[in-house]
Parts: C-alpha cells; sequence; structure tokens
C-alpha cells in the first residue's frame, strides 16, 4: 500500500501552483508537526478562518491531517490566491499546507 508520496511541490517548476486551502469545497492536506515553524504566516484573517477550522476538524491522524474549506460562513479576507507556502503556528504545533496526495 502507499500511504504517502512525500516531496511532492505545491508550487511546481514552471510556477504553476495547488489549490488556495481558502478556496470553496475544496480539501486541503497538512502535515502537523511539533514545535515552532521555520517560516509561520503573519497572524491574518486568513490565518485565523484556518485556525478555526483546524480546531472544527474531525481528522485525528496525528501527523497529516485533510481540511475542507466550507462553501459559507467563513472567510479568508483577502489572501494571494498563488501563495500556498504556507505554514500556521497552532498553539506547539506547527501545520504545513502540503501537496493534496503529500
Amino acid at each position: 500500500y502507499v500511504y504517502e508520496i512525500q516531496g511532492l511541490p505545491v508550487i511546481d517548476h514552471q510556477g504553476d501552483t495547488i489549490t488556495h486551502p481558502c478556496t470553496a469545497d475544496w480539501r486541503s492536506r497538512w502535515e502537523v508537526t511539533e514545535g515552532d515553524c521555520s517560516s509561520p504566516n503573519p497572524d491574518s484573517q486568513m490565518v485565523s478562518a484556518l485556525r478555526g477550522l483546524f480546531a472544527k476538524s474531525g481528522d485525528t491522524n496525528p501527523y497529516i491531517r485533510d481540511i475542507t474549506f466550507p462553501t459559507s460562513r467563513v472567510d479568508c479576507g483577502s489572501y494571494d490566491m498563488y501563495d500556498v507556502e504556507i505554514q500556521i503556528q497552532n498553539n506547539a504545533e506547527c501545520w504545513t499546507h502540503k501537496h493534496p496526495e503529500h
């Protein structure tokens, strides 16, 4: 069985990006690690919205979490849809946005 494929980029060699995690009805994948992020995104409406979704997630995998962005009632505010290299400090954990097939 293949459980994950490591090293898939969120931005490929041609500059194409995967879908932004704030896209309605889109499932994004996040790697969860203990400790501080190396390059955390600054607090913003986007970071707050994603933290809220992390807290409500029913996914209990301690290493990889899938979050589906709702179609209403959650707003990321303004963000760069091509900025997909996202790290969010969430208490003592670092959540890093990964390729959906990671």
